[in-house]
């Protein structure tokens, strides 16, 4: 094999590695333990674990129990803030999965739901 190509494909491997070693271009951990809480007639507050070190923030997500393939995105927050306030939109007496999502710049996190009645 001639040196050059040789050289040159050491070199693409060398930075593949280095790519997926890298945990700013990797996709962010899901976060975990979401909580909600009643915080009045129709507002709760969720609360969550990050478990990413390099998410730029968190998608909020809901669906009501009515209709499990209607998912909405209600909100997000910045990178590291690991509570959001739902104020509107709910219905006393319904039952709601609330779901959080870790977004990043190569990829989301799969989307952790929690129960809500």
């Amino acid at each position: 094999m001639d040196k050059k190509v040789l050289i040159l494909l050491t070199l693409a491997a060398a930075l593949s590695c280095s790519a997926k070693n890298n945990p700013a271009d990797s996709i962010p951990a899901a976060p975990s333990g979401v909580s909600i809480e009643r915080s009045g007639r129709t507002a709760v507050r969720l609360q969550w674990k990050d478990n990413s070190s390099n998410e730029s923030g968190f998608a909020i997500w809901l669906k009501s129990t009515d209709n499990l393939l209607s998912e909405k995105k209600i909100g997000e927050t910045p990178a590291d803030v690991t509570t959001f306030e739902v104020t509107d939109g709910l219905t006393e007496d319904h039952s709601y999965y609330f779901g959080v999502q870790a977004t990043g710049s190569s990829g989301n996190s799969k989307t952790v739901y929690e129960l809500f009645n």
